[in-house]
Formats: C-alpha cells, sequence, structure tokens
C-alpha cells in the first residue's frame, strides 16, 4: 500500500496548468517536527515535499490554495526522472494527491462579505476525494 499523509504550510503559491481536458497544480508543502535534545536544547527540522494535484482538486487548489494555506494532503508518493538537454538525468519525488482538506482560517486579503458575516473558511465539507480514473498519469 502506497499512502502519505501529511500537513503543513504551503511553501510558495501554486503553480497551476492548464490542458485541454484537465488542470494541474504542483506546489511545495512544509512539514516540521520540533522536540528537545538529550540536552533539553530545543530542536525542529522543517521538511520539503513536492505536492502534485490534478482534475476537481486542482480547481479547488487554484480557488482557495496560497502560500502560507495549511493543509492536509493524503496522496500516493511518486517517483520520477528525466534528462535534461545536456544528457543529466534529475530525479523527483513526488506526492499525487488523491484527497485534500482546507485547514486553518481564510487569509486576511482575501476575506469576503460572507466571512465577514461571521460563516466559517474554510467550510469543514471543503474534501475531495479523488478516485484513480479521475488521474492522467500511469
Amino acid at each position: 500500500m502506497n499512502i502519505a499523509i501529511l500537513t503543513g504550510r504551503v511553501g510558495k503559491t501554486p503553480d497551476i496548468k492548464v490542458f485541454t481536458d484537465n488542470k494541474l497544480a504542483q506546489f511545495s508543502l512544509a512539514t516540521g517536527k520540533k522536540w528537545k535534545d538529550k540536552d533539553g536544547n530545543p530542536q525542529e527540522r522543517t521538511e520539503w515535499h513536492n505536492i502534485v494535484v490534478n482534475g476537481k482538486l486542482a480547481d479547488i487548489v487554484e480557488r482557495f490554495v496560497q502560500k502560507g494555506s495549511q493543509i492536509s494532503i493524503t496522496g500516493e508518493i511518486r517517483y520520477r526522472e528525466w534528462d535534461d538537454k545536456e544528457g543529466i538525468k534529475h530525479y523527483v519525488t513526488e506526492i499525487h494527491a488523491q484527497s485534500m482538506e482546507l485547514l486553518g482560517e481564510k487569509p486576511k486579503e482575501q476575506k469576503t462579505e460572507a466571512s465577514e458575516a461571521g460563516q466559517v473558511f474554510p467550510p469543514k465539507e471543503v474534501v475531495v476525494n479523488q478516485t484513480e480514473n479521475d488521474l492522467p498519469f500511469d
């Protein structure tokens, strides 16, 4: 079974690509861990993850996700490689999201009349699950 569950903050505004029959969103997600070492000194480590989202989920990312957004992603770990123009191999590890939950509050600069009227953002039901058939990858 190949499942990754990550909760963290978006590192940069998602890159959105629109195709004839699909939409793709890519962004980085930071997850962190804090602990104390054997001497009691606080320690912290941040890991950066490459997230790939497509289809209906990419529409939600485009509308609601921006740098600093707190989200939870459930997806599949995939490895990809390619050769550049000079023939050098490159490798990347990506999380292909199958579901996403928006967490936290809506950023102040994007408040709407509805949110100012006391409605909570994001709505608790903004979770989209995709099936394997929704994904354009093998």
